[in-house]
């Protein structure tokens, strides 16, 4: 996006082993990660903010309107998404 040949780009990111634990520590910490669980209709539904733990994180989840299978799927597409 308008860099010099010359221009050095350095890209830092988190593992995902820290990041889901940052994630973790407090339900608070999910900030934009909608934990699902799936009704009987087989239909995905938000989760109350007391009901989220970590655990929820390696289930279904929402981000940005896009539904993940768990949150390091997510952190994949993420990452992947800064080298397109």
């Amino acid at each position: 996006v308008g860099l010099t040949a010359d221009c050095l780009v350095i890209l830092m990111v988190k593992e995902p082993y820290f990041w889901l634990k940052s994630c973790s520590r407090q339900p608070r910490n999910f900030f934009e990660l909608q934990p699902l669980r799936t009704n009987p209709q087989g239909v995905h539904e938000d989760m109350r903010e007391r009901e989220k733990t970590m655990q929820h994180l390696f289930g279904p989840l929402e981000h940005d309107a896009v539904i993940y299978p768990d949150a390091v799927r997510m952190w994949n597409d993420v990452v992947r998404s800064y080298f397109d």
